[in-house]
């Protein structure tokens, strides 16, 4: 195992079989063959922080500011793209080869990540902040990846609270803001119906986006008149 602060503190609290013995690798060892951090993360947080840095100008260029407009949703979106889109698949595979897990005499690559200096400087620009902050900053955050060192005053109660879902039952933080509220059926079709018109007069658009659109087109129309049947059924029993 690694010199990970958890890891100890689980050990002394569920400690193994006495016919296990634990070994302990020495420190940062396990960034070297770890495939996450032989640049599978790294491409995922670029990808990332693009999505922000986007969000980010279009923010400025409304007179908005992107701190206090992101949401949750937004940070799930990013996430969700980045990763199923934009960490290809080859880019996984070379990064288990480059561990030295998989036995494997092909020569390696490390993934190119993408440049996002354009990107932030046209952010900072439209920002119109003077003291921005350093690029390799913004890409590498001071103490990110900081190993965690061992601290003398970890309450054990407190990690154990935490995975029992006891954790910050006197500390209940209510949300500022309100959710906003979920699209209707029909705003949804009526969204989507835009799109269409849209993609219709692009060139070299293929038969499958079409298609799939038109296949959420009747799901939602499904949708639409399930809800307005029930509707009618509803209020016919309130009648009876």
């Amino acid at each position: 195992m690694d010199n990970f602060l958890a890891d100890i503190i689980a050990l002394e609290l569920a400690p193994p079989p006495v016919n296990i013995r634990i070994e302990f690798l020495p420190k940062n060892s396990t960034s070297m063959f770890q495939p996450l951090d032989q640049g599978i993360i790294q491409n995922f947080k670029a990808q990332y922080r693009k999505f922000w840095l986007q969000f980010s100008i279009t923010c400025y260029n409304t007179d908005k500011d992107p701190v206090k407009e992101v949401t949750l949703e937004n940070a799930l979106r990013w996430t969700l793209q980045a990763w199923n889109f934009k960490v290809l698949p080859a880019t996984i595979q070379n990064c288990w080869k480059k561990s030295t897990i998989t036995m494997d005499d092909t020569i390696v690559v490390s993934p190119k990540v993408e440049d996002l200096t354009p990107l932030f400087q046209q952010a900072a620009q439209a920002s119109s902040v003077e003291d921005v902050r350093d690029y390799e900053d913004f890409i590498n955050p001071e103490g990110e990846n900081t190993e965690v060192e061992e601290d003398n005053n970890v309450n054990l109660q407190e990690i154990v609270d935490h995975h029992t879902g006891n954790a910050g039952l006197d500390n209940v933080l209510e949300e500022d803001d309100e959710p906003a509220p979920v699209p209707t059926v029909h705003e949804a079709l009526a969204a989507l119906h835009v799109v269409q018109r849209y993609q219709e007069h692009q060139e070299g658009i293929k038969r499958e986006d079409i298609t799939s659109l038109q296949r959420l087109e009747r799901e939602l129309d499904l949708r639409a008149f399930n809800s307005q049947k029930q509707s009618t059924l509803e209020g016919w029993l309130k009648r009876q």
